[in-house]
């Protein structure tokens, strides 16, 4: 089902087997396959091909970003370009042991991503991981284990939590003199 007030480029390509909310818009040479859920208010990018993951309200898809089926993505959350999720364990040719069918119908869950976090882009996350709640993972990174609620995943494989700066900096205005006020108070301290 895909809602009244839901926005599809026309060069964009949208199965009869996906549910789109409100609000939610798709741009052109998207692929949106397979059983997708988009909760409302989504914005699916250029080139992103999703093939049966399951998304809350307010994410964001980036350019090229890549997910099959077996993604249970929260609320608010940010995929970057070129993010890649990984649903199969033991990747081979030939897909004996592997159910597309258990992971559609979300008997499988292999990554689970909470509201608000953020996947920069060009990082991947394998199979069996939980990316927690407003946690952020860093461009070109590798996930391969979880990630607690309000922690920053880094490139080396390392684990921070988001310490007050990291913190004001994500939440400081967005505009370029916001910007510039919070370089000029990092020199200052």
């Amino acid at each position: 089902m895909i809602h009244h007030s839901a926005q599809i480029h026309p060069l964009a390509f949208v199965d009869d087997s996906v549910r789109i909310g409100a609000g939610t818009t798709i741009h052109q040479f998207a692929s949106v396959t397979r059983g997708t859920v988009l909760g409302k208010d989504c914005s699916v990018a250029p080139g992103a091909c999703l093939d049966g993951p399951r998304f809350g309200d307010g994410c964001r898809i980036g350019i090229n970003a890549a997910m099959g089926p077996g993604f249970v993505i929260g609320n608010d959350v940010f995929i970057g370009p070129l993010v890649c999720l990984a649903n199969d364990y033991w990747p081979r040719a030939h897909k004996d042991g592997f159910d597309y069918d258990d992971l559609r119908d979300g008997k499988v869950i292999c990554v689970a991503i909470d509201d608000g976090a953020s996947l920069s882009m060009n990082s991947s996350v394998l199979p069996g991981v939980q990316i927690g709640a407003r946690s952020m993972v860093a461009a070109h990174a590798c996930v391969d284990k979880d990630l607690p609620d309000d922690h920053l995943f880094c490139r080396d494989g390392r684990i921070r939590p988001i310490h007050r700066e990291l913190r004001r900096m994500r939440d400081c205005d967005r505009s370029f003199d916001g910007w510039i006020e919070f370089s000029a108070q990092r020199k200052r301290a």
